[in-house]
C-alpha cells in the first residue's frame, strides 16, 4: 500500500491541484511543490550528465534523489543543494539508482542499484 502523502517532485507549472484529482483511491490526493528543487534538477539535467529523477526519500531532516545516471542529490530540509553522491570507483557495479533509504537519524543512506549493488552512505562526511 502506498503511504498516505503523495509526494511527487514536480515542474513548477505543474498544477498540483489537478494531480491531487487525479489520485487513486489508495492516495489521499495530497501533495508537496518543491519548486527550488525542481528548478536545481532542471538546471542540473541541462548542465550535467545526471538523468531524470527515479527515486526519492525524504526525512526530517533531508530529501534524496536518485537519478538514472547513478547520482544521489541530497537536499537539506529548506531544499537547499548539499551535494550530488556518485560511485567513482570502477570496481564497484553502480547504475540507475533504484531505491534509496534515509536512516530515520539522518546520519546514513542507502542506495540500490538496478545491477543489484547496495551502498550505505554517511551523510555527515558524503562518502560511502
Amino acid at each position: 500500500m502506498l503511504p498516505s502523502l503523495f509526494l511527487k517532485i514536480i515542474e513548477e507549472s505543474t498544477d498540483c491541484q489537478s494531480l491531487a484529482s487525479n489520485a487513486t483511491d489508495e492516495l489521499d490526493g495530497r501533495c508537496l511543490k518543491y519548486k527550488n528543487i525542481s528548478r536545481h534538477l532542471k538546471t542540473l539535467k541541462q548542465s550535467k550528465n545526471i538523468g531524470s529523477p527515479s527515486t526519492v526519500d525524504v526525512s526530517a531532516n533531508t530529501i534524496a534523489i536518485g537519478t538514472v545516471c547513478s547520482a544521489i542529490l541530497i537536499f537539506d530540509k529548506s531544499e537547499n543543494f548539499k551535494t550530488t553522491l556518485t560511485v567513482d570507483d570502477d570496481k564497484y557495479d553502480a547504475s540507475c539508482i533504484a531505491s534509496i533509504s534515509i536512516f530515520t537519524d539522518s546520519s546514513c543512506l542507502i542506495s540500490g542499484c538496478t545491477t543489484g549493488s547496495m551502498f550505505v552512505w554517511n551523510l555527515e562526511t558524503y562518502s560511502i
